[in-house]
């Protein structure tokens, strides 16, 4: 079963409450905060969110490997989040290459910019 909306939620909230608490406490909580940053960010349930608002937010258009978030199955997705919280962990991740894509300034228009598209599992970490 896909992770809900409710699920995504939570887990967000979760971190901004940690955050926030840092935040609030100041001084030693909050450097020990900063010092989790990684393992938060690795963590598998943060990176499934990450993948999910991916799914109901993020763009459609394919990475330089020509690979998009809906070519996963669903076990594929959890594979690819259990990879990434492994390389995250032993420090192994390393971001993939850009893809550049010239798109119209507005509807109508000759004028162009810049866009760069990243792989999906570069999506899933920054998200």
């Amino acid at each position: 079963m896909t992770q809900s909306r409710g699920q995504y939620d939570e887990c967000l909230s979760r971190y901004v409450r940690v955050a926030r608490a840092a935040w609030h406490a100041g001084g030693v909580e909050y450097r020990n905060f900063g010092r989790d940053l990684p393992r938060y960010a690795s963590d598998e349930r943060n990176l499934r969110a990450a993948a999910e608002h991916l799914r109901w937010f993020g763009g459609t258009a394919p990475g330089p490997d020509r690979i998009t978030l809906a070519d996963y199955s669903r076990m594929e997705l959890w594979e690819l989040v259990r990879r990434l919280r492994d390389a995250l962990d032993s420090d192994e991740y390393e971001r993939g290459p850009l893809k550049r894509c010239r798109v119209p300034k507005r509807p109508g228009s000759h004028e162009k910019r810049d866009i760069w598209l990243a792989n999906v599992p570069d999506r899933i970490v920054a998200g």
